[in-house]
């Protein structure tokens, strides 16, 4: 039975908890390439979803009509709160879904899953795309200016491949 924060195991009724996550892949050999789980799952999630319109007047006669144009890609963001000692880390790691490798051939952006329990069950399907942006506020740091808290606002966008095709798409975790 789904819970806000896990899963009850029917037989012992023990709660596991669930932790949101990324996972970084490579679309083209269908490889895992890493993965990075929450220290603290998103008090909120916010999901932008639009389709773009064509707004065109009647052959005959001045009536103006819409028509479906194409779906705009799905923007998620939320904030990741981390502590401890090895917010450093956590931070780079962080990085890594944003920054391409420098040693790659191409420049293509490093592409991730989104895992979020729950919260995401309604779009049907689990976002594939990219982590466009990384907003990194150090809210505590030590003596040696190491930082010990951070809030990091993160804003993914959903690959329109990942919805149009995703019988296609397999992503091995």
């Amino acid at each position: 039975m789904p819970l806000d924060r896990g899963f009850q195991n029917q037989d012992t009724g023990a709660i596991r908890l669930e932790k949101g996550y990324f996972v970084k892949y490579d679309p083209v050999k269908r490889k895992k390439l890493g993965r990075y789980v929450f220290q603290y799952n998103p008090n909120s999630v916010s999901v932008a979803i639009g389709p773009a319109y064509n707004f065109n007047t009647a052959p005959v006669g001045s009536t103006a009509f819409a028509q479906y144009g194409y779906s705009e890609p799905v923007n998620i963001s939320f904030s990741l709160f981390l502590e401890g000692h090895d917010t450093q880390e956590n931070l780079r790691s962080l990085r890594s879904f944003v920054e391409s490798d420098p040693t790659a051939n191409y420049a293509n952006p490093p592409m991730a899953k989104l895992l979020l329990g729950n919260s995401l069950v309604w779009l049907q399907r689990v976002p594939i795309g990219v982590v466009d942006s990384l907003d990194v506020d150090i809210t505590r740091q030590d003596r040696r200016l190491n930082p010990l808290q951070a809030t990091i606002k993160i804003k993914f966008i959903e690959s329109r491949v990942s919805s149009l095709d995703a019988g296609k798409v397999r992503v091995y975790v």
